[in-house]
């Protein structure tokens, strides 16, 4: 497998990051962390880290429900949200390395109902696409597909008779990056081939053999206690929200699952290990390699698609991205 594959992912805990550069982080202030906890308004945070591999550490702030009072941990279950992205990503390439799938033929064939969705227009038209969708084109979130949080032309969008699996794509595969919805297809693409639900395929081929135990689409009954507060932001103001999860029969490669630091942190030293873990290879090293290797054609840029007047309300206060 000689082609490059991009991974779009955040890695804020140890992605290409020497180890020297990480030394300094056993010398963390305690005090000065605390203090900067104490002057934000999270109702609570964690933080860790691990070098090489070795002994993780963690620093932990508030409660993990909030109004309790225990201490959040790296073994509470959060919400990871797109941090799901980044497993389902590795789960495809184990297909792709069994040859059980191409980074670059056409998925017509394969996936008649994502291909044949149409083309939003900046003139409001639908369009038939002419440009064939690779899973490149997904992984790479250059196929076309956005979120309609962040895109005000999806948001206004009116559904009534739309019989589609997802909303319009909003340009040709390869003509420009946008961050959407490709990865959920991704999802669906491993069901299909593999011929299991995602959550069964993650757990016998990715989270399983990693002993990820908390990571989950639906959380099992005796680990729902673990289960964090969570809520929106806005205005510097938490509104919080049911904590239990309820149960699902789709399965979200683009966001759906739950999982502890601990869990996500094993992922990563997986990642950072060329794919090695004990027992076993995740990936083979020049997989793993790609991943982290840019592959969006020269003077592409990264074009998040956001509303000039920011995210929102029930997404919190960020600063409007300029790219």
């Amino acid at each position: 497998m000689k082609k490059l594959l991009v991974l779009l992912i955040s890695m804020s805990i140890l992605s290409n990051a020497k180890a020297q550069d990480l030394a300094h982080a056993n010398a963390l202030d305690t005090n000065t962390l605390e203090a900067y906890f104490k002057d934000s308004y999270l109702p609570a945070a964690l933080m860790g880290y691990s070098i090489n591999g070795e002994k993780m550490q963690w620093y932990a702030y508030g409660p993990s429900v909030w109004g309790g009072k225990d201490t959040i941990s790296e073994t509470n279950i959060f919400r990871i949200f797109s941090m799901t992205k980044a497993i389902a990503t590795v789960a495809v390439l184990q297909l792709v390395e069994q040859n059980l799938i191409s980074l670059d033929k056409p998925l017509d064939a394969l996936m008649p109902e994502m291909t044949s969705i149409p083309i939003l227009t900046k003139n409001g038209e639908l369009i038939k696409a002419t440009k064939p969708i690779t899973l490149r084109h997904l992984l790479t979130h250059t196929a076309g597909f956005g979120y309609d949080f962040f895109d005000p032309q999806l948001q206004a969008f009116d559904k009534t008779g739309w019989d589609y699996e997802d909303l319009p794509r909003l340009f040709e595969a390869s003509e420009q990056w946008h961050y959407g919805t490709s990865m959920d297809w991704v999802g669906k693409i491993i069901e299909k081939i593999s011929g299991q639900n995602l959550e069964t395929y993650l757990r016998k081929n990715v989270t399983g053999p990693l002993q990820m135990n908390s990571t989950w689409f639906n959380v099992p009954e005796n680990l729902k206690p673990q289960v964090v507060s969570w809520g929106t932001r806005n205005a510097g103001k938490f509104q919080e929200y049911p904590r239990i999860p309820y149960t699902v029969t789709e399965f979200n490669a683009g966001g759906g699952l739950y999982g502890s630091p601990k869990d996500y942190l094993i992922f990563l030293q997986c990642l950072v290990n060329n794919g090695k873990y004990e027992g076993g290879q995740l990936l083979e090293p020049e997989t793993l390699e790609m991943m982290f290797t840019n592959q969006l054609p020269k003077g592409m840029t990264l074009d998040f698609g956001m509303p000039k007047t920011g995210l929102p309300p029930s997404m919190g206060s960020f600063p409007v991205w300029e790219v």
